[in-house]
């Protein structure tokens, strides 16, 4: 499986498609990491790691 990042130059943050950017998902969440808050997950509704912003 490739992965595949992006990155918004304006608001300075970086994307890691941990699935395929062209599969379907629904995200059901995103979560902060307790021991850093700048990371931020995406949970689909199978609760899976979709992306890491």
């Amino acid at each position: 499986m490739r992965s595949a990042i992006t990155f918004d130059k304006e608001a300075e943050l970086g994307y890691l498609y941990v699935l395929p950017p062209s599969r379907k998902y629904k995200i059901k969440s995103t979560d902060e990491l307790e021991m850093n808050e700048d990371i931020v997950l995406d949970i689909d509704i199978e609760d899976r790691v979709v992306g890491i912003e």
